[in-house]
């Protein structure tokens, strides 16, 4: 096990955090342990850990589970030669024996993240189980990637990629998630593996904190949502008092009929859209993006415009089928914006 090190980001532990580290050493697996500031009540435990041969990382001010992770990483890149950490709660939710899986998993697999998967079976908290269900959902509808346990801890982090995971964005649970958006950034080979299920004591022990952590977790899509309903309504608004002018329909390539209220209204829309996208949901775009915007714009316009005149055309009326149109049309704008406009350079 020489070659990998396990890392553990630990918040006012108890002795569950002792008991894991038991357990490693008697296997020698080496670990580290990165205090993130949990104070001088826990000294206690954290002299125990040194006690036991293990190097720890301190600093006095909490700064969140992804800073203590990013900490863990730097340090391990900068001081060991290593072909991968395996990241391990410090709560006693992570067995000895599915890190020496993840450790073997890694072993195996050349450059591959190694996520431990839970099956969410049993008795599981409902927070959890919800929780994980609403991410893994929301998770493959942005990415396309394909896994079912998104919020697990317990990590294989292959060594080629340590300098992007200490560049990543998010200092508390949200580093996590971006992760995990990192594979689909640096298309980067990935693999679940089975762990087993614990909960002790209800997860009581857990530091989340729903609301402003499951904030943090979302925020990007968030603010896609904001942006998107923002422009809606611009793009709504001027539907309807375009509507008043009268305005004909016009012939667009490929002999597609479309109707020319639709197109300026989305126009106006559209470069709200693109700023607030640029600007503060995907914070990224260089030179290329705005002609990769328009050259979206233009097919939306030309999808949703056509849409709208086949739906008018079997008597629907157009300001009903429009937000109907729209809605379908945002998970698809959404996709190509993250994946084709806004992807960002490696």
């Amino acid at each position: 096990m020489d070659n990998f090190i396990v890392l553990i980001p630990a918040y006012c532990p108890d002795e569950k955090l002792i008991n894991l580290i038991d357990k490693l050493n008697e296997r020698k697996i080496k670990s580290i342990v990165v205090d993130d500031g949990s104070g001088t009540d826990y000294k206690k435990i954290f002299d125990e850990v040194k006690a036991r041969g293990i190097h720890t990382i301190s600093y006095e001010t909490n700064k969140g589970k992804g800073h203590a992770l990013k900490t863990g990483i730097r340090y391990i890149q900068e001081n060991f030669d290593v072909k991968g950490i395996v990241t391990a709660d410090a709560d006693g939710q992570h067995t000895p024996d599915d890190i020496t899986k993840v450790i073997e998993a890694m072993k195996a697999n050349d450059d591959t993240f190694v996520i431990g998967a839970r099956a969410f079976k049993g008795n599981v908290p409902f927070r959890s189980r919800f929780g994980n269900g609403l991410t893994k959902w929301i998770f493959r509808l942005a990415t396309h990637l394909d896994i079912t346990d998104t919020q697990t801890g317990l990590r294989g982090l292959p060594a080629k990629y340590f300098k992007e995971l200490v560049e990543i964005d998010g200092s508390r649970y949200e580093y996590e998630m971006n992760m995990l958006l990192a594979i689909k950034t640096l298309n980067a080979k990935y693999m679940e593996i089975p762990i087993e299920t614990v909960y002790l004591e209800g997860n009581k022990s857990s530091h989340f904190h729903v609301i402003r952590d499951s904030f943090f977790i979302y925020k990007r899509i968030f603010k896609f949502v904001a942006a998107s309903f923002i422009s809606f309504l611009i793009d709504y608004a001027a539907f309807v008092l375009l509507g008043f002018l009268n305005l004909p329909s016009i012939i667009l390539p490929f002999g597609i009929i479309a109707s020319l209220q639709y197109i300026i209204a989305r126009l106006i829309s559209g470069t709200f859209n693109y700023l607030a996208n640029r600007k503060l949901v995907f914070k990224n775009g260089n030179k290329t993006s705005a002609i990769k915007y328009f050259i979206l714009c233009i097919v939306i316009m030309a999808v949703g415009s056509m849409l709208i005149s086949v739906v008018e055309s079997i008597g629907i009326n157009r300001y009903i089928a429009k937000p109907i149109i729209d809605f379908i049309l945002f998970f698809v704008n959404f996709y190509i914006q993250k994946h084709f406009v806004f992807k960002p350079c490696k």
